[in-house]
């Protein structure tokens, strides 16, 4: 293991002891390709027992050591929200269930052999889904129906976790995410109310609608006010649960019973904690649907707010609580009117990457040219015919139904 550094052969070594290895090879392979688009390296790293031939693949998730982008970045406090969500969050939430005998608890998580919070050397030890059917999906299209069901439902069986929690043991809960209370919008980013970064932001978006300018208006007023609607949804602590934050079809690996019919997924699992927080529900449900969803999904969003319901009351009954109760329909679907347009935001963001041919901006090898990697002018190269169809379709929905 002589690419890695002494800390993460060490770590590396431990967590196969541990798993009952002795004598074994070990192969590093992958790694993030150059303007793949994410900040973190990925390294997948296989062992086999020379023995007994067994093997356990694992997913070493190493953050940039970049000084420069490190000083614009916030690398660090983004590795610890994620580490946070494996070591503490998801162990407690994995305990209270256990403690209520849930006989179907939310797990669809990669499981943490190992981790490394050292300055400049923060690394996940994860396992590799992969290895266990796990893959992911085109990012290019969106996902069909049974994808978002699944989906949907996933997200649902996930909050009420943190609803439940609330409910029955409130001081712990506000102990416990305490760390990710405040949003990574709001503490990290570079965000303000200066109309000319707001219309820079959503420039490439307003330009797609060129021909309608009575939508234009809508989405530059949307531009003044978003930040202020998204810190109101935030700041709802009653409804507010742990939110997964980053819901692109990047971070949603999917297994299917049948391998050869990739259509009818079994399981899934949502990976990429770097953003989590306390947020409404409707901010996971939002960005999953708008971002990931086609035109036809987006006009039969009353069919999906029902699955998530639904699911949502069903698993909240496991702990004996009553939906209605605690997050009633009427204001769920409340919520959604007022509060979904805030997906719009993540569309913004994710689409044009989603829908490129070409490799995303190295944000590190820029901050190392001393280049502003937060500039809006530093745009994704980007199918723009994909882009102006995607953007245009969520806009379009969103003004015919009230919800912008």
């Amino acid at each position: 293991m002589e690419s890695l550094s002494a800390e993460v052969n060490e770590l590396v070594k431990n967590t196969l002891e541990t798993n009952g290895f002795v004598d074994y090879d070990v192969e590093i392979t992958g790694g993030s390709e150059k303007g793949d688009g994410y900040l973190s390296d990925i390294k997948s790293i296989n062992a086999v027992e020379k023995t007994t031939g067994k093997n356990l693949t694992l997913i070493l998730k190493l953050t940039p050591t970049s000084e420069k982008f490190r000083k614009v970045f916030p690398v660090k406090k983004l590795f610890l929200r994620e580490l946070h969500m494996y070591e503490k969050l998801l162990p407690e939430f994995d305990e209270f269930q256990n403690e209520r005998h849930i006989l179907n608890p939310f797990a669809s998580v990669a499981r943490l052999y190992g981790s490394i919070a050292e300055e400049y050397r923060e690394v996940l030890l994860l396992e590799n889904l992969k290895a266990r059917g796990f893959r992911l999906c085109n990012k290019k299209e969106p996902l069909n129906s049974e994808h978002l069901e699944l989906g949907v439902r996933e997200y649902a069986r996930f909050h009420s976790v943190s609803f439940a929690f609330k409910q029955l043991q409130p001081e712990k809960f506000s102990s416990i995410t305490e760390p990710i209370k405040k949003s990574v919008v709001e503490e990290f980013m570079d965000v303000n109310e200066d109309p000319n970064k707001q219309r820079a932001f959503f420039m490439d978006t307003i330009e797609a609608l060129a021909h309608s300018p009575q939508t234009q208006t809508k989405v530059m007023e949307f531009a003044k006010n978003w930040l202020k609607l998204f810190k109101e949804a935030c700041s709802n602590s009653r409804y507010n649960v742990v939110s997964h934050g980053d819901c692109w079809s990047a971070n949603l690996m999917f297994q299917y019973e049948d391998e050869e019919n990739p259509t009818k997924p079994s399981q899934l699992r949502l990976i990429d904690w770097q953003m989590v927080g306390l947020n409404l529900p409707i901010a996971d449900l939002s960005y999953f649907l708008y971002v990931n969803g086609g035109k036809e999904d987006f006009y039969d969003y009353k069919k999906y707010l029902g699955i998530y319901h639904n699911t949502l009351g069903e698993s909240l009954s496991a702990f004996g609580c009553d939906v209605e109760a605690i997050y009633s329909f009427s204001t769920f679907e409340q919520q959604w009117k007022t509060y979904s347009k805030l997906g719009l935001l993540n569309g913004i963001v994710m689409l044009g990457q989603m829908v490129s041919d070409a490799p995303t901006h190295d944000f590190v090898e820029l901050a190392d040219k001393g280049e502003d990697i937060f500039d809006p002018k530093l745009k994704h190269e980007t199918n723009k015919i994909l882009f102006n169809k995607r953007i245009n379709d969520i806009v379009t929905f969103l003004v015919e139904n009230e919800f912008l």
